[in-house]
């Protein structure tokens, strides 16, 4: 007698089953996807430009093993640089974001209307508060991190015990406070030259500056002031670039430390502020045509001059223009083609990548009717879960992905039905509606998760039939009985 299992049980065996299968599926997938983004490519070098700091443009050329020591360095104009004996100290630049509606508008949660902007001595923190909205406003508050307590407040006219009213808070658009890369810079910047201790012990810094309603400040929290570098010069970006040095450092008696020193850098629609920290001197330069809408990295070449420096991407091959201009001309323009190791993300690709690493539809209507819906509503990025459903198709719906997950559930499926008719098996439309929407891993249970009795073909139709009965499910004609051999026990 064979013992039958409950639908449901069965159901469920081969549940756990796909979420084993699924799981080992998508690590191997992401883990094989690691392995070939970090292999090599077919290019056996890769070209980095950098400014050294003393102003001069190079370009390094490293193998495919990116040893330093087989490196080469050469100018602009292709001469073998000697690096020997001098310290290679790198320029810093800023990179400046290049109007202040840019960026779309951040998620208004916490993590990004809560910023730390300053640290002084311990335990001192120090935050900016932001409501959230694009012409919106702010303000700065200072913690004791032991005691846990606030210890001061920061307003357009300074320091003060309680929240600042309304009216003194910072003006400032959300999208200048979250810039679109980590390496742009927005309306604040923390005060890399004022510090209060050495590198060696830690950088606790005690200024930073804001760019507000087009007006520069310098606020410091040491000794609690807040001073006006510049009014009414429409203002919205801000960051420090270096000093170039007049002479690279020795190289010898190992690593050296040099103490470099910052001018700060302001962008506004048509210039660029340079600022001496020391004199609070201003000097305008002309933004040139052709950056005033990239997202460049400029450089403090010397007192008069600025590079600007904007790359982009074609596959392996990385286009940097650069453009050297003074207060009110353009000086130099030139473009520099090089050759990188690394492919700018591809869409299509990450959408497929998603579709092989989550081959199952219910994966997909999941995550972007439920999941995501109650991300947006516990963040308050919507007013109700419907809203928030239709956000996450919106936003996170690919239909490459979905096209190919919704394609392979249905081939599955199909097949579901061809196996189930072949094998005289119950409850099809239940296992059909399965494998469609667990995909590939529901599939593999389906198969795997149960005993599946030997078929032969009937002597009369010729339809390949289980064994685990008497007759044919086709004709129905009785499979012949098994030839005596003398050894059969009759009761």
């Amino acid at each position: 007698m064979v013992r039958r299992t409950s639908l449901l049980v069965t159901l469920t065996l081969a549940t756990v089953v796909a979420l084993g299968i699924g799981g080992a599926w998508k690590s191997f997938i992401y883990w094989g996807s690691s392995i070939l983004s970090a292999a090599p490519t077919q290019s056996d070098f890769y070209e980095y430009l950098h400014v050294r700091g003393d102003g001069e443009v190079l370009i390094s050329r490293y193998d495919a093993n990116y040893d330093p020591d087989t490196a080469v360095t050469k100018s602009l104009d292709g001469e073998v640089v000697d690096t020997t004996g001098r310290l290679q100290v790198t320029l810093q630049g800023i990179q400046l974001m290049p109007a202040a509606d840019v960026n779309p508008p951040p998620d208004p949660v916490w993590e990004n209307r809560l910023l730390p902007y300053g640290v002084t001595k311990e335990p001192q923190l120090w935050y900016f508060v932001h409501n959230g909205q694009l012409n919106g406003s702010g303000y700065f508050i200072g913690y004791d991190s032991r005691q846990n307590i606030p210890l001061a407040y920061i307003g357009r006219e300074g320091f003060r015990k309680e929240k600042p009213p309304l009216e003194e808070h910072f003006q400032i658009d959300f999208r200048t406070i979250l810039p679109g890369s980590y390496l742009e810079q927005g309306s604040m910047t923390i005060d890399s030259w004022d510090r209060t201790s050495e590198p060696s012990s830690g950088r606790s810094y005690d200024s930073f500056y804001v760019a507000t309603e087009g007006d520069v400040l310098k606020i410091n929290t040491s000794d609690r002031t807040l001073r006006e570098l510049a009014t009414e010069v429409d203002a919205f970006a801000v960051g420090q670039v270096q000093t170039p040095l007049e002479e690279l450092p020795l190289a010898d008696e190992g690593a050296i430390y040099y103490n470099p020193q910052f001018q700060l850098l302001a962008r506004t629609p048509d210039h660029l502020l340079l600022f001496d920290p020391g004199d609070s001197t201003m000097v305008r330069f002309q933004v040139p045509e052709v950056l005033k809408n990239r997202s460049a990295i400029y450089y403090m070449i010397d007192d008069e001059t600025l590079l600007g420096h904007d790359t982009s991407q074609e596959g392996a091959i990385a286009r940097n223009l650069l453009v050297w201009f003074d207060s009110d001309k353009v000086l130099r323009e030139q473009e520099v083609i090089l050759s990188v190791d690394f492919d700018p993300p591809n869409p299509q690709a990450e959408a497929v990548k998603a579709a092989i690493g989550y081959p199952a539809p219910i994966v997909q209507l999941i995550d972007t009717g439920l999941v995501w819906p109650w991300r947006y509503l516990r963040n308050e990025q919507v007013a109700s879960f419907t809203e928030g459903v239709r956000k996450a198709y919106r936003d996170n719906w690919s239909w490459i992905t979905v096209g190919i997950t919704f394609s392979l559930g249905a081939i599955l499926a199909g097949w579901v039905v061809y196996l189930q008719r072949r094998s005289d098996r119950s409850h099809t439309l239940c296992w059909v509606a399965f494998v469609f929407f667990a995909g590939a891993p529901g599939f593999l249970a389906y198969l795997f998760h149960r005993q599946w009795p030997v078929s032969l073909p009937c002597p009369e139709c010729g339809c390949r039939t289980p064994l685990d009965r008497a007759s044919c499910f086709r004709c129905s004609a009785e499979f012949p009985r098994p030839l005596a051999n003398g050894s059969e026990v009759f009761a």
